[in-house]
């Protein structure tokens, strides 16, 4: 019998992924203003700031591409219709 992937059909949510998500950027931002970290830290943030945008545009055009309105997503994102078409839209 194949073995099952754990994570593939786990009850996890997004709402926990996303809280735990925040609890680690939290942590990191306490030791970095404690000065428990040095300048490779920013660099690190930097680093993860450039991973999140290139995920989040990828889930917004997989969602427009599901028939989201940019409405929508913009919406989701803080942001107006034309910004979000503008920033996301065809390239």
């Amino acid at each position: 019998m194949p073995r099952r992937d754990p994570h593939r059909d786990s009850k996890v949510g997004s709402e926990q992924y996303h809280a735990f998500m925040k609890r680690l950027v939290r942590a990191y931002h306490k030791k970095a203003v404690a000065g428990d970290l040095d300048i490779t830290a920013l660099e690190q943030l930097r680093d993860l700031q450039e991973m999140l945008d290139e995920q989040t545009a990828e889930v917004v055009r997989t969602l427009h591409g599901q028939g989201h309105s940019w409405a929508q997503i913009g919406d989701a994102l803080g942001i107006d219709r034309s910004n979000a078409a503008k920033k996301y839209g065809a390239r």
